[in-house]
């Protein structure tokens, strides 16, 4: 089943722990980091494969969360992303060791290269980056190559969206669009969430990548109508690397993915029900009507002889004008509900 198909029903929020640099090119750390995910709820772990030398001029100027981090004030944007790339053949390994593990592998391609690669892998799926979203030429190769697109909005605006959307509607391609805000980390005014609004009229699932702390806008995301969840995860974030601050450890990984599943159990469905329990709730609770004072044989219904008050199990209140005049057959005690059956 497609990703688009499988989210376009009620199931619960899909979970992707993007391990994105944080292994820095070690494959122990890599395994390791499947691991903790999966032992930590989540659905999907997502790598990134990209060759340095394609993806970054050696003129390129480091970004500025790049450029915060004191640990590679001599190196080159192209250097430190270079140190971190696992090569096609580790990656073949980590896709395996996923299958093993039994948690779904995802990748997101930087270059035409290491595009051809995942097509070479399998793979009938990528996330496709922020900084490819308005990449025409590795779009059309991506559709080309019959991919399934996850697509990152976090350096695109409306009008791009708009473009895009438009673009991979007329490819006939099969794309999830997720809301994101490009930057590591983003604070919660930065997350624009009721964008979210916007993109249904697109009518493709919808997902979020969250790059803020904590867990508040994931959540957010699932009531304005988001399938899937991605998040930065590290084993720890004291470890190298330019996002183990901005990324969630394992412990937060569990705590995240028990609030996406609460937060979808409330959502509940669009139609109004009243259940058993609060039906039982309502026969306590809501009012029926009663004799405000005894009611003598023949005697009508008024205002003066009749209110309303718990339980519930009578005449509902709301028929209170409708008894008005009504006689009764029999005296009705003060405080009694007063019945259909005790009316003429």
């Amino acid at each position: 089943m497609s990703y688009t198909d499988k989210f376009s029903t009620n199931s619960q929020p899909y979970l992707i722990a993007e391990l994105g640099i944080n292994h820095n090119g070690k494959m122990p750390i890599a395994k390791k980091m499947i691991d903790e995910a999966k032992k930590n709820g989540a659905d999907c772990v997502k790598f990134q494969h990209f060759y340095a030398d394609e993806l970054i001029s050696i003129f390129a100027k480091k970004a500025p969360y790049q450029a915060k981090n004191k640990e590679f004030t001599n190196l080159s944007q192209q250097q430190i992303i270079k140190n971190c790339e696992l090569g096609l053949s580790n990656l073949k390994k980590l896709k395996l060791y996923c299958l093993k593990r039994k948690i779904d592998f995802l990748c997101t391609p930087f270059d035409l290269k290491s595009l051809q690669d995942l097509k070479k892998m399998g793979e009938k799926k990528i996330k496709v980056s922020s900084c490819n979203f308005n990449n025409k030429i590795f779009l059309e190769e991506s559709i080309n190559f019959g991919f399934e697109l996850l697509l990152s909005t976090g350096m695109a605006d409306k009008k791009e969206v708009e473009e895009i959307v438009n673009f991979l509607k007329k490819k006939k391609s099969k794309f999830l669009i997720f809301q994101c805000t490009s930057e590591y980390p983003a604070t919660n005014e930065m997350a624009n969430m009721k964008v979210l609004n916007y993109y249904k009229k697109f009518n493709v699932p919808l997902g979020y990548s969250d790059h803020t702390k904590g867990n508040i806008s994931a959540i957010g995301s699932i009531f304005l109508g988001c399938k899937v969840v991605e998040k930065h995860f590290t084993l720890d974030k004291k470890m190298s690397g330019i996002d183990q601050k901005a990324s969630i450890d394992a412990n937060e990984l569990y705590y995240l993915k028990n609030d996406l599943v609460k937060a979808w159990k409330c959502l509940g469905k669009s139609e109004k029900k009243i259940n058993n329990r609060i039906m039982k709730n309502r026969l306590i609770m809501c009012k029926s009507l009663i004799a405000k004072k005894t009611i003598k044989k023949n005697e009508k219904l008024t205002y003066e002889n009749m209110c309303f008050k718990r339980p519930g199990n009578g005449i509902p209140s709301k028929y209170f004008k409708k008894y008005l005049g009504r006689k009764v057959k029999k005296k009705i005690n003060s405080d009694r509900l007063i019945f259909e059956r005790d009316l003429i």
